[in-house]
């Protein structure tokens, strides 16, 4: 789906998926320019077209090869993989600096990509990040960035809180489940939401955050068996 709008001028906040039955739905979260531990990712979980693969966006900055990073999702896409990326906060920087400069800048670097310095044009890396939805439904899973706002007439349209919202942890647990990330969590925790089916699970371990302890790891939720695949930091 994400391959036949990437081209177009269409944007939309959110996306309802149907699921693909002949594959896995899998989610990863917060990658933050961290394409070593992206790609061995990927590697280990052995990805296939007929897989979905939802990124819960904050893909970029923080780490050291952001731009990679945007190439190795784009080019997964082009090539007929069902990559469903949405918006996180830092893909919204992006984005005002866009609308604002029309330059796109990650950090660390802090300098304006130019034509010809990665992969694709800057036109299709601006219409990447201008058509990042703030969620997906799938079935009865809501996939967002940092979590609802459940004190809002209706959560799913406070789309700031979908980017910004920390300590998400609602006092009514919802009816459907909610995967996010934004707000780094130990892994004995998620890996416990998880084991667990609990209906809210936070998937960021803080991959690019090596200098402390129980983080420092990029993760993946197979959704259909509930099982997490982990991929220390390799960055270095």
């Amino acid at each position: 789906m994400y391959k036949q709008i990437i081209n177009s001028k269409d944007y939309h906040f959110h996306y309802d998926i149907t699921s693909n039955p002949k594959g896995r739905v899998l989610v990863i979260a917060d990658i933050h320019g961290c394409i070593k531990s992206l790609n061995a990712l990927l590697e280990k979980i052995e990805l296939t077209k007929d897989d979905t693969l939802f990124l819960l966006g904050d893909m970029i900055n923080k780490g050291p090869c952001s731009l990679e990073v945007l190439d190795r999702i784009v080019e997964l896409i082009y090539d007929g993989y069902n990559i469903l990326p949405l918006k996180g906060n830092h893909e919204s920087f992006i984005i005002e600096d866009l609308d604002e400069n029309n330059q796109i800048i990650f950090i660390p670097g802090n300098e304006p990509l130019t034509e010809g310095q990665g992969k694709y044009t800057l036109n299709e890396y601006s219409l990447f990040f201008r058509q990042l939805p703030y969620y997906y439904k799938i079935e009865n899973t809501i996939m967002v960035h940092a979590g609802l706002n459940f004190e809002a007439d209706n959560p799913l349209t406070d789309y700031e809180s979908m980017m910004w919202i920390r300590e998400f942890e609602p006092d009514n647990i919802p009816d459907f489940r909610i995967i996010h990330g934004h707000n780094s969590s130990i892994l004995k925790r998620i890996k416990s939401s998880v084991e667990n089916d609990e209906m809210i699970i936070n998937l960021d371990n803080g991959c690019y955050k090596t200098h402390k302890i129980f983080m420092g790891n990029l993760l993946c939720l197979n959704l259909t068996t509930m099982t997490l695949f982990e991929q220390p930091n390799i960055e270095s």
